[in-house]
């Protein structure tokens, strides 16, 4: 039941991480685009992040225990695995983030 809770309670700051994430790289790019204008521009999404969130956290926990399973002896490996997760977790967010502020802020096309 706890694992339900954390899913839960990872899930809504997932949401209202993407809710406000637009305004990241609009700031990167020197555009005045507060946090709020990110929040507003997502309206109608909190279901779908909600959803993407519950994802992510799911995705997470299985490669936290993966990498949980990698044997003490094997210090070494364990480290390169948690560098190559932490690289790819970066690369997603990243596409992610920059994806979200194109479709709603700059109104791009996914496709």
């Amino acid at each position: 039941i706890m694992i339900l809770w954390a899913t839960l309670f990872s899930a809504f700051f997932w949401t209202l991480y993407l809710r406000l994430c637009p305004a990241l790289p609009a700031s990167a790019l020197g555009e005045d685009v507060s946090f709020f204008d990110g929040y507003m521009e997502t309206r109608g999404a909190t279901i779908t992040f909600f959803i993407m969130g519950v994802a992510f956290t799911l995705t997470s926990m299985s490669f936290e225990f993966l990498l949980d399973i990698i044997p003490v002896h094997l210090f070494g490996l364990s480290q390169i695995c948690e560098f190559v997760a932490a690289w790819l977790a970066f690369v997603f967010n990243l596409s992610l983030v920059t994806t979200l502020y194109g479709h709603y802020v700059e109104k791009r096309a996914l496709i």
